[in-house]
C-alpha cells in the first residue's frame, strides 16, 4: 500500500470514538496530522483520544456534538475554526443504520436515519466547506 504524509493538516472525523472512524483517526495521526475527534459517546471518544496521544504525541483532541443538532454543529466549527483557522480535511463518519424491514420501519426511525446520515453531513459541509476551497 502507498503511505501517504499528512503532516500538518488538520483533519475532522465525525463518529470516531470507535470502529471504523477510530481507525481513521489512528492512521492520520501515524501520519502526522492533527485530528479532532468528533462525537456524542464522551467516555469512547476521551478513551481513544488518549490511545492515539500514547502513540503519537498530542495529535488528536476530541469535541463532543451531536450531528443531527444544526447549531451543535455550528458551535463545534466555530471552536476549531478559532483554534485551527481552517481545516484540510473533513471525514463524515458518523452513521446510523435501520435495522428492520421497510414496511416496519416507523417514520421516526426513518428521520432518524436521515438526520445522523444525511444532514449530518450536509451541517459540517455548509459550516467548514469555507475554508477548505
Amino acid at each position: 500500500m502507498t503511505e501517504f504524509d499528512l503532516m500538518g493538516k488538520i483533519s475532522v472525523i465525525t463518529g470516531a470514538a470507535h470502529g471504523i472512524g477510530k481507525s481513521i483517526a489512528d492512521k492520520f495521526c501515524a501520519h502526522g496530522a492533527k485530528v479532532i475527534i468528533i462525537d456524542i459517546n464522551d467516555e469512547e471518544a476521551i478513551k481513544t483520544v488518549t490511545e492515539i496521544n500514547k502513540k503519537y504525541k498530542d495529535s488528536c483532541s476530541y469535541m463532543h456534538c451531536d450531528v443531527v443538532k444544526f447549531d451543535n454543529v455550528k458551535s463545534t466549527c466555530e471552536k476549531i475554526l478559532n483554534k485551527y483557522n481552517s481545516i484540510d480535511i473533513l471525514v463524515y463518519n458518523a452513521g446510523w443504520t435501520v435495522k428492520a424491514p421497510l414496511p416496519q420501519i416507523d417514520v421516526s426511525v426513518w428521520q432518524k436515519a436521515i438526520d445522523i446520515n444525511l444532514n449530518g453531513a450536509f451541517y459540517f459541509i455548509k459550516c467548514l466547506i469555507g475554508t477548505m476551497i
